[in-house]
């Protein structure tokens, strides 16, 4: 490692808490995704962006990649960035390890965190805008969410865990 790698080494690990019981380098600056994130370059010389920590790192200890890599994690910490946890896959590669790890779980209908609705309470929505005419802007209002939601809740543009209700029945024009 030559000089100007060896001081940005050092500046990345000044700014690492040690994880005694994983190893983790764990990345104390700004962080997107949970991925450390840091300014590199020069503004003199048009060279100034933000980097990922760990692929800074792992560019500092083994060399350049190509953008057909990604540095991945064997540690699953995002904000890590030990070079000894880290290693290069591809866009697939990184996906599989994911999969097989199980860390691609996707919460739908009430369990994603911050959701204000209900199955039930799309059930009913959907039947009242369908059998009653109930304007999106009432439900909306009843349901503590946006007209726009609410819309996306009932056209099943959202909510596609909650079977979709057929449309009111026809009069018969005999």
């Amino acid at each position: 490692m030559n000089s100007e790698d060896m001081k940005a080494f050092d500046r990345l690990k000044a700014r690492t808490t040690l994880n005694e019981r994983s190893g983790c380098w764990e990345w104390n600056g700004c962080k997107r995704h949970g991925y450390g994130r840091l300014t590199v370059g020069s503004r003199k010389d048009g060279t100034r962006r933000t980097a990922s920590a760990h692929r800074e790192m792992y560019e500092i200890v083994n060399g350049y990649i190509t953008s057909d890599y990604e540095v991945c994690h064997k540690c699953d910490n995002p904000a890590c960035i030990n070079p000894d946890h880290l290693f290069l896959g591809t866009r697939a590669e990184n996906m599989e390890d994911r999969d097989r790890k199980g860390r691609n779980i996707v919460f739908v209908g009430e369990e994603q965190p911050r959701s204000k609705l209900t199955r039930k309470s799309v059930k009913d929505a959907r039947w009242e805008r369908a059998y009653k005419g109930t304007s999106f802007q009432e439900l909306a209002d009843r349901y503590g969410v946006s007209k726009k939601t609410m819309q996306n809740a009932i056209n099943g543009v959202t909510w596609k865990c909650v079977p979709y209700f057929p449309e009111p029945p026809k009069e018969d024009q005999t």
